[in-house]
């Protein structure tokens, strides 16, 4: 989501030869003021992660993707353009590029369970102008963001961070500047 305004990137995978299916990955963002707008997103240059099943391993494939999104400097444009990758048989890749991926995976948001996170409460307050958010993790906290998402329409502001003093335990208050009364599942992402 790409925080106030904006649009999601999308991408149609369908045009492929020989890939049964594409996981693309979204490392987390970075949080910035654009236009007075909260925004979130990636400056200059991002690295999407991709997991590709082949549906005949071992065999040539082409990744051929329609890609649709949003590029902003001064003002936001919509950008729409093809990518296509030919992938050779038994190819490997080289040690730049996989350390640039593994920079850009470390960074992709994990199931809780599995990151190490304890105890998570989220709440409304009373007027709901705010939602405020608990995260206990037992490896502690060094410089967290919490980016929330609940539904299409509600926005939240930056949050107010705080850490308890051992750092194991995360509160943030996220202002919510519109409410979607309709939205289901809340959805967080917390980077350290």
């Amino acid at each position: 989501r790409p925080g106030e305004a904006g649009i999601p990137p999308a991408f149609d995978w369908s045009a492929s030869r020989n890939v049964e299916s594409v996981e693309f990955q979204y490392p987390a963002p970075d949080r910035f003021r654009a236009f007075g707008i909260e925004n979130f997103g990636y400056a200059k240059a991002v690295t999407f992660p991709i997991g590709i099943t082949l549906t005949d391993p071992g065999q040539p494939a082409v990744l051929d993707a329609r890609v649709s999104l949003l590029i902003c400097s001064e003002i936001c444009l919509p950008a729409d353009f093809d990518l296509t990758v030919d992938m050779p048989a038994g190819t490997g890749i080289d040690r730049d590029s996989a350390a640039e991926i593994a920079a850009w995976a470390a960074r992709v948001p994990v199931d809780p369970a599995s990151g190490g996170l304890g105890e998570t409460t989220a709440f409304l307050d009373a007027d709901t102008t705010a939602l405020t958010v608990e995260i206990v993790r037992a490896d502690g906290w060094t410089e967290p963001d919490v980016f929330a998402e609940y539904g299409p329409y509600t926005a939240f502001g930056a949050p107010d961070i705080r850490l308890s003093d051992d750092g194991t335990r995360l509160w943030a208050q996220l202002p919510i500047l519109a409410l979607d009364d309709m939205a289901g599942s809340l959805w967080l992402t917390v980077t350290d």
